[in-house]
């Protein structure tokens, strides 16, 4: 059952779980968010080949 919450009332422990929550959506959204970016970029090709700058 979802549950509503107040951010300006109820204990720690609530508080905390909503950020937690909030925290935990976040990072998974920008991985998300860079896993499709990638895809997108892969599936459009580039202009140009990979250069390895490292081993120059």
């Amino acid at each position: 059952m979802l549950k509503a919450y107040q951010l300006d009332g109820g204990n720690a422990e609530e508080r905390f779980c909503y950020m937690f929550n909030m925290f935990v959506f976040a990072i998974i959204s920008g991985m998300v968010g860079l896993i499709a970016y990638e895809i997108f970029q892969e599936v459009g090709g580039s202009s140009e080949a990979l250069r390895d700058h490292y081993h120059e």
